[in-house]
């Protein structure tokens, strides 16, 4: 009996996680393709800014509430608070030392948040940059 390749793929990955690299996985947006490094980092932090608290029953702590900004007063302190919430989450859930945080609305489009994460590459030691888009309305 032949399996199908997804099955393989999942399975591979589960059995051998120290053939896919300290720094790799397996890429939940684009199943089942191994990512490395960077990709690595973007899409888990993707992940985690796409995820509202409450949302992950054994992790209720887990995601940021974007609603509060988007939807809230657009103060200097509801911005900062959120950076700040987003810096303690990369780092607790993602495992990144974070430098700083920054959200600025998307020159593109008003209603898109660009939210910068400055981080020390785990890999290389360096201070590297990510941009993740946010688009307020969107339902996670």
């Amino acid at each position: 009996m032949k399996l199908p390749a997804i099955f393989v793929a999942v399975v591979a990955a589960a059995a051998a996680p120290a053939a896919l690299g300290a720094a790799c996985g397996v890429s939940f947006l684009h199943f089942p393709q191994k990512i490395c490094g960077a990709q690595l980092y973007w899409e888990n932090t993707y992940l985690l800014l796409h995820t509202r608290p409450g949302e992950r029953v054994m992790r209720p702590e887990l995601g940021v509430d974007w609603q509060d900004l988007c939807f809230g007063p657009n103060t200097p302190a509801a911005v900062t608070a959120m950076e700040a919430r987003i810096a303690q989450q990369v780092e607790a859930n993602v495992g990144l030392a974070v430098r700083s945080v920054k959200i600025a609305p998307d020159p593109a489009d008003p209603a898109t948040l660009a939210v910068t994460v400055v981080y020390a590459d785990p890999d290389s030691g360096k201070d590297a940059a990510m941009t993740v888009p946010y688009r307020c309305g969107d339902q996670g």
